[in-house]
């Protein structure tokens, strides 16, 4: 077999262990009455490293291995991009003009408590988890991927309780 094919056959394995579980995710949460992207997220915990990779670093190391992770930095960065177009077209933006000072008010408060947890939660993991890198730089990075990944995340809940059209789906 070709090196590239090998490399598309990885890739597509990693695809159908990653959606697979999180459709299941999703499946389960929903089943309890939860929205489905906290079953995803759910998912995605389990296959990352924190416990399928403690559990079964072999079967990690297999189908996961390094050399694809540039393929799906990609299509992540692609599936965010997609999620927040999906989440435009959705939104019924006819209420920010009866509420348009409490909409910036909530939005920024949106962004500035997940950054402020993200600073406190980096300051608490940096000795344990990244002491020789430089602490600044990493309470920086977790602050804003934490406060910015809110967002979308919050917009799927919305679509998925069917509020994302309401006065409070709005703000």
């Amino acid at each position: 077999m070709h090196e590239f094919e090998s490399f598309l056959l990885r890739i597509l394995l990693q695809l159908v262990v990653i959606i697979a579980a999180a459709r299941c995710g999703a499946w389960l949460f929903g089943k309890f009455g939860q929205p489905q992207v906290v079953g995803e997220i759910a998912a995605g915990l389990l296959l990352g490293p924190s416990v399928l990779g403690r559990l079964a670093p072999d079967f990690v190391s297999y189908v996961f291995p390094t050399d694809t992770a540039i393929v799906f930095r990609s299509l992540s960065e692609l599936g965010l991009m997609l999620l927040m177009f999906l989440i435009g077209t959705e939104f019924d933006f006819s209420h920010l003009k009866k509420v348009g000072r409490i909409s910036v008010s909530v939005a920024t408060m949106g962004i500035a408590i997940p950054f402020a947890l993200g600073i406190a939660v980096a300051l608490w993991m940096h000795p344990q988890v990244a002491a020789d890198v430089n602490r600044s730089g990493f309470v920086l990075i977790i602050a804003v991927a934490l406060s910015i990944t809110a967002i979308p995340i919050l917009g799927r809940i919305m679509i998925e309780l069917d509020i994302h059209r309401s006065r409070l789906g709005t703000l």
